[in-house]
């Protein structure tokens, strides 16, 4: 008599850590012309956060989305297949998360940067970080620039693997953590 098959084993639990700062990369693109969607979450806990974005309004004009995730929409998001990473960047004191949302939002979205570039959530995200540590809502050890690039290696590298070899979860070269002594790295 041959064993029974075990039942599939669901998803593990996918967790980020409380009060950070992630940059996303998925595979949900809102514009054809750009394979991948960047976008900011903010985790209140473990399970639950504000995913912050560009998303495009119409066919030639962006806006600012900012969505309250609950546990079972993080989960789906972490395990659906579309989330290629998600970078820890910054630790984000509680207190400063509705200005920090707030202050997101006020990013001007615009069709081309101060280089030329065409707008993209990617182009989005590197302003809005810029934005960010400039007024000291956080602070990165690089350069906006230079996480991109680390972020562009890691995204490129998950993509040739398959859903369960995927590294889904990084600390960014850029993060600094706080404790109660102050800096620590």
């Amino acid at each position: 008599m041959s064993p029974s098959p075990s039942p599939s084993s669901p998803e593990p639990a996918f967790n980020f850590d409380p009060q950070t700062l992630y940059l996303l990369v998925s595979t949900t693109s809102h514009k054809p012309s750009c394979p991948h969607h960047w976008s900011l979450l903010i985790s209140r806990s473990t399970s639950e956060g504000d995913l912050l974005e560009p998303t495009e309004a119409d066919n030639k004009r962006w806006a600012f989305s900012s969505t309250q995730k609950s546990a079972a929409q993080m989960q789906t998001m972490a395990t659906d297949g579309t989330l290629l990473l998600a970078t820890k960047l910054a630790d984000v004191e509680e207190m400063l998360h509705p200005s920090l949302c707030s202050r997101v939002g006020r990013v001007p979205i615009t069709k081309t940067n101060s280089h030329g570039d065409s707008f993209s959530s990617r182009l989005w995200c590197k302003q809005v970080l810029g934005e960010l540590e400039n007024e000291g809502y956080i602070d990165l050890k690089l350069k906006p620039s230079e996480i991109d690039f680390e972020v562009v290696q890691q995204v490129n590298g998950n993509q040739r693997l398959p859903m369960q070899q995927r590294v889904l979860v990084q600390t960014s070269k850029a993060f600094i953590r706080y404790n109660e002594t102050g800096l620590s790295n």
